[in-house]
C-alpha cells in the first residue's frame, strides 16, 4: 500500500513538473536545473524582452522576431569591438523567424543587434552552472 502511494506521488510530482520545466519565473530567469530548457527572448519594437536572463549551462536561448518589416541580428560583444561577432552572430532574422543558441559554458555574454547598434545594445545571458 505504501508503494503505490509513494508510486502515485511521484507521479503527481512528474507531472506537475513536466508541465513548468525548470520552474522559470516568467521574466527570462531560470530557477531550475532541467537540460533541454528553452528560454524566449522576443525581439519587437526595437528591444530585447527580456533584455536580460540568466539560464544555465545546457539551456537554449530563443530569439524571435515580432517586428514587423524589420530584420535584427544577435550579435555577441560590443557595437565596434574587433570580436564582436566572434562567439556567436545570427545574421539576418526576418520577421517571424527565431534564432537559437545552446549555450555550454557558464559566464556573462553580452550581445546587440548590428542592424540597429545605437539602440539595441548591452543585452545579456547569464549562464549559471
Amino acid at each position: 500500500m505504501n508503494r503505490m502511494i509513494s508510486l502515485g506521488l511521484f507521479c503527481l510530482l512528474a507531472v506537475g513538473c513536466a508541465t513548468n520545466p525548470g520552474g522559470g519565473s516568467g521574466n527570462g530567469n531560470v530557477n531550475g536545473n532541467t537540460a533541454g530548457t528553452t528560454v524566449e527572448v522576443s525581439i519587437d519594437n526595437s528591444a530585447f524582452t527580456p533584455a536580460s536572463v540568466t539560464v544555465h549551462v545546457g539551456y537554449t536561448v530563443r530569439w524571435t522576431n515580432h517586428q514587423v518589416g524589420v530584420p535584427h541580428t544577435v550579435t555577441s560583444g560590443n557595437p565596434g569591438d574587433a570580436d564582436a561577432g566572434a562567439l556567436f552572430d545570427s545574421g539576418a532574422i526576418e520577421p517571424g523567424q527565431s534564432f537559437s543558441l545552446t549555450f555550454t559554458e557558464q559566464g556573462t555574454f553580452r550581445y546587440f543587434c548590428d542592424f540597429h547598434e545605437e539602440i539595441m545594445r548591452d543585452a545579456t545571458v547569464t549562464v549559471e552552472p
